[in-house]
């Protein structure tokens, strides 16, 4: 195969770039997968410089002999073999953040294989694309003249590749679907029906339990047992009630709204002290640290209702139908909430919503404003929201100014607030008003730094003073880009507290939002303590 001279220049200088660290550490793999794409996009920005450079100075190809290219890709690979063993002790400084475990002798050797293989295969990629224009272009050489035809080739080359990458999670979406149905369909190992009368797809259901899908399932089996809750608050507590609506028990999410009021009713949530209101991520995953914080804290009275609005992981449904995540929140909230209405207001409980991740996102995105959220709720808290979450952005960068990107304070914190830890909550020492609306965001989570925009654009976190645990790295356009998406990648398999794992962060958020009669901090702690042992 023959090599560009310039390419393998670009190439080199892409592969050394993507050792860059990012927020959280990254496994040989994903950096070779990093260097990889690095590696190709460089390859072609080069050739294409090259390229244009000829074609000013009117000559036809470089004077490169095998020599000389040999001396370009031995000094490439001494380039790109140093910048591995760099990154590998960047890789480690990371570790010791995160408090995980360094990476081994053989972290270099297992990316540069990957990468390697990465960068072929893309490099393969592209030259077949590159023929099937040259054949598109003699094809149209026989109508229009040369430069027609060549331009003519060239552009139908970038659309179809464009189309194609623009339609791919939505084709992986189509072609995948029987696995995620099959998926859906299938119960969690160690999970069984519950054996609770307030639970759905218990014994007083009317919804079966095969039609909670298998993240339903593992979310109702999973209610927090009332001896568990006497035991710790050491005052017989009340059965938790948890509602589920699966995406096959109704085609809509009006419908799937409806279901869920009435299970409420069936149940007696409409007695409870708090409904809080839940909106799934993906193919309806509800974080069980957002929900059992909740029967701890009200000693079991609450009723926790969520639904299914998809069968895809949600980095698929991210991509193809995040609007449906907030057409499901927002029917479920006002079915919730229009019920409600019709109690008086001295027995009405209390109504709170809640979400992580895409589940963050549609929860979020059920309200026009913080106004319309506090109008209607009793306080609210989206933990790890995505960076395309409207509200968020539009409070972030309505923040005060002074205060950073990654902890910003809004309105002197009176209602709403935003914490990279708990300690956070107390910040500012504004008096924080009821309702309370948290946004619990790691300074490493890449789920809510990741934006198109950093392509080309420094964001202001990583302008202004870091936040805790993220190191004093460059930005640089598509590079920062491509780590971040690494991130994404390996988001959840760091400790709590770094990035997309919240761990017991929500216990403080929940007892700060709702401040139960007689809870301490003390018993903050001590809950932190129980459900994270």
């Amino acid at each position: 195969m023959n090599l560009s001279f310039a390419g393998l220049i670009g190439a080199a200088v892409g592969a050394a770039l993507s050792v860059i660290p990012s927020l959280i550490p990254r496994s040989s793999l994903i950096q070779g997968l990093l260097a990889g794409v690095l590696a190709a996009i460089g390859y072609g920005l080069a050739v294409l410089v090259g390229w244009t450079i000829r074609r000013l100075r009117h000559r036809p190809e470089w004077r490169s002999d095998e020599r000389t290219r040999a001396v370009a890709l031995l000094t490439g690979t001494g380039l790109v073999t140093g910048a591995l063993l760099l990154g590998r002790q960047w890789q480690a400084d990371l570790a010791q953040i995160t408090g995980v475990r360094a990476p081994g002798s053989v972290w270099v050797g297992v990316a540069a294989l990957a990468g390697f293989t990465v960068f072929l295969v893309l490099l393969l990629v592209a030259r077949g694309i590159r023929w099937a224009g040259h054949r598109l272009d003699r094809g149209l050489r026989r109508f229009a003249s040369p430069r027609v035809a060549t331009a003519s080739a060239v552009t139908v080359s970038v659309v179809i590749a464009a189309v194609a990458i623009d339609r791919l999670p939505s084709t992986l979406a189509t072609a995948l679907s029987p696995l995620f149905r099959s998926m859906n369909a299938a119960t969690p190992a160690g999970v069984n029906p519950p054996a609770s009368p307030v639970v759905s797809g218990g014994p007083d259901s009317a919804i079966p339990w095969q039609a909670l899908g298998s993240q339903g399932q593992a979310f109702v089996a999973g209610v927090t047992p009332t001896a568990e809750l006497t035991a710790f608050s050491g005052v017989p507590a009340t059965d938790p009630i948890r509602v589920f609506v699966g995406i096959d028990s109704a085609d809509s999410p009006t419908q799937r709204a409806a279901l869920a009021v009435q299970e409420l009713e069936r149940f007696g949530g409409f007695n409870r002290a708090v409904i809080a209101v839940g909106t799934s991520a993906g193919a309806g995953t509800v974080d069980p640290g957002e929900v059992t914080p909740l029967e701890y804290l009200l000693n079991g009275d609450v009723a926790t209702v969520s639904t299914q609005y998809s069968l895809l992981p949600s980095f698929l449904s991210f991509a193809v139908d995040r609007p449906t995540s907030v057409k499901e929140a927002t029917a479920v909230l006002d079915a919730v909430r229009q019920r409600l209405d019709q109690i008086p207001v001295q027995r009405r409980p209390r109504l709170v919503v809640f979400g992580e991740s895409l589940g963050a996102y549609g929860a979020s995105g059920a309200f026009q404003s913080l106004d319309d959220l506090l109008a209607r709720t009793d306080g609210a808290m989206f933990q790890g929201p995505p960076n395309a979450t409207a509200l968020w952005r539009r409070y972030t960068h309505e923040r005060e100014p002074g205060t950073p990107e990654h902890l910003p304070v809004y309105d002197e914190g009176t209602h709403l607030r935003w914490a990279n830890q708990p300690a956070d909550l107390s910040l500012p020492t504004a008096p924080f008003r009821s309702p309370r609306v948290v946004y619990l965001q790691n300074a490493s989570d890449p789920v809510v730094w990741w934006s198109p925009s950093v392509l080309w654009s420094r964001p202001d976190w990583l302008a202004e003073p870091r936040g805790p645990g993220v190191l004093s790295w460059p930005w640089l356009p598509l590079v920062t880009f491509a780590g971040l998406t690494g991130d994404m990648m390996n988001s959840q398999g760091v400790p709590a507290g770094h990035g997309h794992v919240y761990g017991t962060d929500p216990v403080a958020a929940w007892a700060d939002i709702l401040r139960p009669v007689g809870w301490t901090t003390a018993d903050t702690t001590r809950l932190e303590q129980h459900l994270a042992g």
